[in-house]
């Protein structure tokens, strides 16, 4: 069985535009701690990258969004309603190891 999706998310800063989700790059750039033109500079040089997935079986009809910059990512669910839940989280990274004989 497939959901219907809403026609817009319930959200003013995400809309819907010829069947993929638009963020608005203010907010975007404010959640993960950056302007907009730094965001704007960082997509352009891939270091803040974006996915799309779409739910199948018992997620059908929702669509999850993920954004990483550096060590933070801001996810988001869009229900087949609209309804948006979103999560945040800077991951801890590992640094890299250390030379041998350092």
């Amino acid at each position: 069985m497939t959901r219907a999706v809403s026609s817009q998310p319930s959200v003013p800063w995400l809309q819907l535009v010829d069947g993929s989700y638009v963020v608005d790059a203010e907010v975007l750039a404010g959640k993960l701690g950056l302007t907009e033109a730094e965001a704007r500079a960082a997509m352009g040089a891939g270091r803040l990258v974006s996915v799309s997935e779409t739910g199948t079986g018992e997620d059908e009809g929702r669509t999850r969004l993920s954004f990483r910059h550096g060590s933070s990512v801001w996810r988001m669910v869009i229900e087949p309603d609209g309804t948006v839940s979103e999560d945040f989280e800077v991951v801890a990274r590992k640094p890299p190891p250390r030379p041998a004989g350092r």
